[in-house]
């Protein structure tokens, strides 16, 4: 997946939509980032190779470049390789009231207590909710732990690879997954999602894995399946948050190109269609 920000961010992909859409606008490229004595992490030594060392060193990275954008008055796209670079994203909006729309085929919030594999890339939002890696998180600038009532996910549609023993697990804070819309429509489960978020917060990040839309659509990695949103759908809830609430930074992560070498068809417009949202929640 690391391959996906390479293709987003080609010259005749979001670069060349992005300022036919917006005027011209900016790329950084964070690519030198697995080195730990790029990052002293808080004055304390890091071991190099570690997993863990390279995590927080590239979410730190990403952190300050955010933190940079954001100090130019500049909007904060992100495409990463990966969802765990939401840690470093929230970490440069450096906002302790900040809420988070996360939309994806997987609730991302298993702790090292629950995960099978112990996959990092699969506890990103319990990290974000203070639920594990908690002296670890706090080694990364300008991280605050986010409330649970502070985040809604959406999407969470793809249960092949919990353990039968979890069948019942579901994800953090507000939700519009296919238990929550049983009797329901996507739109309708979204906008009384919306309405509780709102509750407690009036800004949000929000956080797209390609994996979410629909695997009739397009196949955003090897995780993808069927039963998401389709690309219209997240185009309206990122435009329904939008009206209602200010977004901060937006995230497109975890596109696999060799999966679908196709879904930049997909993935370009749909991009600049919710950045064009986004921008429009801060006028």
């Amino acid at each position: 997946m690391a391959r996906g920000p390479e293709v987003l961010l080609g010259p005749d992909a979001v670069p060349e939509a992005f300022d036919s859409a917006f005027g011209p606008t900016e790329s950084v490229w964070l690519d030198d980032l697995d080195d730990a004595k790029s990052s002293d992490a808080g004055g304390r030594p890091l071991s190099p190779g570690d997993q863990m060392v390279r995590q927080l060193v590239q979410n730190n990275g990403l952190s300050a470049a955010v933190r940079q954008a954001k100090s130019r008055g500049l909007f904060p796209v992100v495409a990463a390789g990966g969802c765990n670079s939401s840690i470093g994203t929230v970490g440069g909006l450096d906002d302790p009231a900040l809420g988070m729309i996360w939309l994806d085929a997987h609730h991302d919030a298993e702790t090292p207590e629950t995960s099978p594999d112990g996959l990092f890339e699969g506890m990103p939002v319990s990290v974000i909710a203070g639920r594990c890696w908690k002296r670890w998180s706090e080694r990364i600038d300008g991280f605050h732990v986010m409330p649970e009532h502070h985040i809604m996910q959406v999407g969470l549609h793809d249960l092949s690879f919990v353990d039968p023993r979890d069948r019942e697990f579901r994800g953090i804070g507000h939700l519009v997954d296919p238990v929550a819309m049983r009797g329901s429509t996507f739109e309708k489960t979204f906008a009384e999602a919306l309405t509780a978020l709102r509750r407690h917060v009036d800004r949000v990040y929000v956080h797209v894995d390609a994996d979410v839309i629909d695997a009739s659509y397009m196949r955003g990695n090897l995780h993808a399946a069927t039963g998401g949103p389709s690309p219209d759908q997240v185009r309206w809830a990122v435009e329904r948050a939008a009206g209602e609430l200010r977004i901060e930074a937006l995230s497109l992560t975890s596109y696999d190109v060799a999966v679908d070498p196709s879904a930049p068809a997909v993935l370009v417009p749909l991009l600049t269609d919710l950045a064009r949202s986004a921008l429009k929640s801060r006028a």
